[in-house]
């Protein structure tokens, strides 16, 4: 992490977006690659990356149980020692659900309707599938989903692979085959990682279209590589536009930017590499939206344990008698306590104990406890298990609904809308480069003819939609019709022309043995 420092998230205001009153032409080769626009709004933009990237590391922390709850003090110095503080991490639980809830089963990526019979276009995306199998492609989009819901933001940086390019004896790139041990027809000739929003970031135009117009990684590098004592550091932004790859370094308090922005190379594929990611237009994480509640649920749980240890060591109340604590906690040890009589010359006063216990309504403690852990489920769609998840019916329907599925799948359905825009960004850069390399068989298909669809909790109530689907096909309604109101498939148009192949095959079979019999009949006569 290149940002220390604490943090504290003040209401929800997301991650902010950077932008630079600049458009993409201005980084163009003819204006001098846009160095000296970036060498002006450098520090601008690192200064709101700065609280930004703070930011995405205190949720982080916050994600992992380093939360509010710890820092919780008793308001006097002799009940300091009774101090619990309890963490019910129910930020993990949240984001770990969402996150399996939308990558449990891969989404799919499959030919637009009108093109599904097409085969070229069909090899196109057998290839593609056998891309995102050897890059670990939705292995890596778990941990990308995990940085959405976590800090509001996931960043993935998509690459040309520089291990398949060997340089021949006259200086020509050229590019390895299968002789040289690298086979393009299962190999991506490209590189997809997902990488840290907080050392990772991109920056947009403020005009009205808010184009990306370049990319900036942070990196900590040492400042005399070749003295072997000097392990001072300094920060080195290593910036990309479209058209160049430019680099700057500035101290680790990034200030005193130390040379001019320099041009390292001028690129030969014309691409921002990093992509961000999020789940709404404010790019807010489940955390932020929820960090009130459970800081409040937090230290419910904690000063009730308090209250418990409190009542459960009593205070005694003794009267008529002299006694010191040492005596006190000697009888208390003995599992007795004596107490004697005062004789004050004249008469005898009797001693007397009485103990004081706070009462604590356990009842509404609870009620207001279970009242703030729904309100932080349903705020994000997360289903909330208990055994009262009925809403008035009994019914699988009535169920799903008490218990919060129908808010969770809705939830995570609008999510993945706003995904979807950043997926396909990603699957352009993706073709792109692969059709960089004459040899690849990915070469036809475009990121327009392809549908990406998220599956989310298209298994419930199956009797019930199979039992819709069996209707709707009775009274003839059209089969992709019927499956999309069923939403039991997510590619509406490949199941559906399978299904129809299937129905024609089952009419000829049965119409053969027809044909059969009329055939021997017209013989007999």
């Amino acid at each position: 992490m290149i940002f220390d420092g604490l943090y504290e998230v003040e209401g929800s205001r997301g991650v902010k977006r950077i932008e630079i009153p600049k458009v993409a032409d201005d980084f163009l080769p003819k204006n001098g690659y846009g160095l000296l626009a970036i060498k002006k709004y450098l520090p601008k933009v690192v200064s709101i990356h700065r609280e930004n990237a703070q930011k995405e590391q205190f949720l982080y922390d916050y994600y992992l149980g380093q939360q509010d709850i710890l820092k919780k003090q008793r308001l006097y110095q002799k009940d300091a020692i009774n101090n619990n503080r309890i963490c019910e991490n129910h930020a993990l639980r949240q984001v770990d659900f969402k996150t399996g809830f939308i990558t449990s089963e891969q989404r799919e990526y499959t030919a637009k309707e009108g093109i599904e019979n097409n085969s070229e276009l069909k090899n196109d995306l057998t290839f593609l599938n056998r891309y995102f199998a050897d890059v670990n492609f939705f292995g890596k989009d778990k941990t990308l989903k995990e940085w959405i819901y976590i800090a509001g933001v996931g960043c993935t940086d998509v690459r040309p692979r520089t291990d398949i390019v060997s340089i021949d004896e006259n200086g020509n790139a050229k590019f390895k085959t299968a002789s040289d041990g690298y086979d393009i027809r299962y190999e991506a000739p490209f590189e997809f990682n997902v990488v840290s929003p907080i050392d990772n970031f991109v920056v947009y135009s403020s005009g009205r279209n808010k184009e990306p117009l370049f990319c900036v990684s942070m990196v900590e590098v040492e400042k005399h590589p070749d003295d072997a004592k000097d392990t001072s550091t300094e920060i080195e932004y290593q910036i990309e536009t479209k058209y160049a790859i430019i680099r700057v370094k500035s101290n680790k308090n990034f200030r005193n930017y130390g040379e001019p922005a320099v041009l390292i190379e001028k690129k030969t594929n014309f691409i921002i590499p990093i992509v961000e990611h999020s789940a709404n237009n404010a790019r807010l994480g489940v955390i932020e939206k929820n960090k009130s509640l459970f800081d409040a649920i937090n230290t419910l749980v904690s000063a009730t344990t308090d209250m418990v240890v409190d009542n459960a060591n009593v205070i005694l109340v003794f009267k008529n008698t002299d006694i010191d604590s040492e005596t006190i906690q000697d009888m208390k040890s003995a599992g007795a306590i004596i107490i004697k009589d005062t004789n004050t010359g004249r008469n005898v006063v009797s001693a007397d104990l009485d103990t004081i216990k706070v009462q604590i309504d356990y009842a509404g403690l609870n009620t207001f406890y279970e009242q703030r852990l729904s309100q932080a489920y349903d705020i994000v769609g997360v289903p909330l298990a208990s055994g009262q998840v009925t809403s008035g019916g009994d019914t699988g329907q009535a169920r799903l609904l008490g218990g919060g599925w129908s808010n969770a799948t809705t939830i995570s359905t609008n999510e993945t809308n706003t995904m979807r825009m950043s997926d396909y960004e990603v699957l352009r850069q993706i073709l792109y480069l692969c059709k960089l390399y004459k040899d690849c068989p990915l070469n036809l298909i475009t990121a327009s003819q392809i549908d990406i669809k998220y599956k989310l909790n298209s298994n419930d109530n199956f009797l019930v939609k199979a039992q819709g689907i069996a209707n709707l096909y009775n009274v003839n309604m059209p089969k992709d019709v019927i499956l999309k109101a069923s939403g039991l498939v997510s590619d509406v148009g490949a199941v559906s022309n399978s299904w129809e192949e299937y129905d024609q095959r089952i009419k000829q079979s049965a119409q053969q043995p027809a044909q059969t019999e009329e055939t021997q009949i017209t013989e007999e006569e």
